[in-house]
This record gives structure tokens, sequence and C-alpha cells, in this order.
């Protein structure tokens, strides 16, 4: 318990506060009025009964939220705030992203969530606390790859794209951590009602993130694969229809020249045939 009246500032990833402590304020107070702040600050407060110094007890704070963005500062204000690390007047714990390998990858991993691209594999899945903050593995197996496209005439895989999403609902947007989209109808967990308000607030800028992180990647596969290919097949068009172009210009300069030949062998052959027919009339007439 405090020995005199203690002020400390708490903060945390969604907030400040001043929280002061009368004199004689034990532990568990201590918990219950920083839990009560923990919508303020992202702080919550668990007491131990681990025995610290001459301590037979202390009191963990510690981050609503994971990863590098967590963190938990507190700083003594006034009063005999008892701490452990080095008595410093300020104490600022940093929390750090889970380090994944997948398939031998490195991930990339913030907080919980992880996100992998490696060679045919696109996928995003989240943790859980527990299975993070131990050295473990785990086997997962991909049973579809979602919707295939065929982009070149030729039906080949070099020609082939897969493009999956999870499901886009209410009982999926969010994470099983802070909570999913259906938490905030009325009754349920994160209803205004049950005053959740950092975990209704977390709920939603997940589900948004994920909603925009689709439309992203939608937007990706529309913009830089199927648009560029249609504008691909739309140029080897035009030049296909240029060389047809060219070659029914030859084809008909080719006509036109036998044409040609043809007439001036007409016209020789007529000549050949009235010289032919003259020339009798013109022996006739020097008898004559």
């Amino acid at each position: 318990s405090t020995t005199s009246a203690t002020t400390i500032q708490l903060r945390g990833t969604a907030g400040s506060e001043l929280v002061t402590f009368a004199s004689g304020t034990n532990l568990a107070q201590i918990r219950d009025a920083i839990n009560n702040l923990i919508n303020a600050t992202g702080v919550s407060a668990t007491v131990s009964s681990v025995s610290v110094g001459t301590a037979a007890s202390a009191l963990i704070l510690s981050s609503t939220t994971v990863g590098s963005d967590a963190f938990v500062s507190v700083e003594a204000i006034g009063g005999n705030f008892i701490r452990n690390d080095n008595n410093n007047t300020t104490i600022l714990k940093r929390g750090t992203d889970a380090s994944v390998l997948v398939d031998g990858q490195q991930a990339s991993v913030r907080g919980l969530e992880v996100n992998v691209r490696s060679g045919g594999l696109d996928a995003q899945f989240v943790l859980t606390r527990t299975f993070a903050q131990t050295v473990s593995s785990a086997t997962f197996t991909i049973t579809g790859g979602g919707a295939l496209f065929q982009l070149t005439p030729e039906v080949t895989p070099n020609g082939q794209i897969n493009v999956g999403l999870n499901t886009i609902s209410t009982t999926a947007l969010g994470n099983p951590v802070i909570g999913r989209l259906y938490t905030l109808r009325s009754g349920a967990g994160n209803h205004l009602t049950s005053k959740n308000f950092l975990k209704a607030q977390q709920t939603v800028a997940e589900a948004i993130s994920q909603v925009s992180f689709y439309r992203g990647r939608l937007g990706n596969v529309q913009k830089n694969q199927i648009e560029t290919n249609i504008n691909s097949q739309k140029v080897a068009l035009e030049n296909v229809t240029a060389s047809e172009s060219v070659i029914r210009d030859a084809d008909m300069a080719a006509e036109v020249s036998a044409l040609t030949r043809a007439q001036i062998l007409v016209q020789s052959t007529q000549s050949t045939l009235q010289i032919a027919n003259a020339i009798p009339n013109f022996v006739l007439s020097l008898l004559g």
C-alpha cells in the first residue's frame, strides 16, 4: 500500500491520465483504479503474488495492445511510488513484434498479424497471444487458392492467377484478440452499454483496415495484372490487324499485277491474230 498520497502519470497506446492515490491505498485498490481508466490509457493492471524485494506482492502493468506499437509508461509525479526499474522517475517499456518463419521464409509481422509473400504463397493470419509469446511451431494446410482467372489465350499456369479473400462478414472482420465485428451488436461484449470503448474502437479500426487491405489487393490485381494484360492483348490485336491489312494490300497488288499481265497478253494475242489475218489480203493485193 502507499505510505503517502501518490500521483503518477500513466501513459499507454490509448492516451495519458494522471492518477492519484491516497495514503494507505493497497495494491488491489490501485489495480482497480488503473483498470477503470483502461479505455483512456490502454493500460491494464494485475496484482502478482510473487514477492519483489521486501514487498510480498507486486503490481504488474500491461498494454492492452501488442507488438512494437504497444508501450506502457509510468512517471512518478508526487509521493512514494515503489518501482522495480533501478528506482528511475519514469519507466517506459515497449512491446516487440513476434518473429515468424513460414516455410523457412521470414514473414512480415506487426503485433500478432502475420503477412507472408513467398513464391506462390500470399497469406495473412493472426497469432494468439499465447502462441506468439512462446517458441513453438504449427502446421497449416491451404485447401484452396481462391478464384482462378485465365489471362492469356494459352491455357497454361503462366497465364493464370488465383485471387483469394477471407470471408468478409461480421463474424470474420476484426480478430480473435480484440474481438470480431459482431461483438458490437446489441447485447454483445463490445456493445456501447458494456463500456468496453477501447476494444470497440480497436475492433472497428481493425475491420476498416482489413476491408481497406482487401480493396487494395483487388485493386492491385485489377490494375497491375488484369488491365495490364487487357492492354497487352489490345496491342497484340492492333498489331495483328495491321499485319492483316499489309497482307491484304500485298495480295491486292499481286492480283492487279496479274490482271495487267493478262490484259497485255490478250492484247498481244489480238494484235498477232490481226496481223495474221491481214497477210493473205496483202498477198492478194500484190498479185492483183
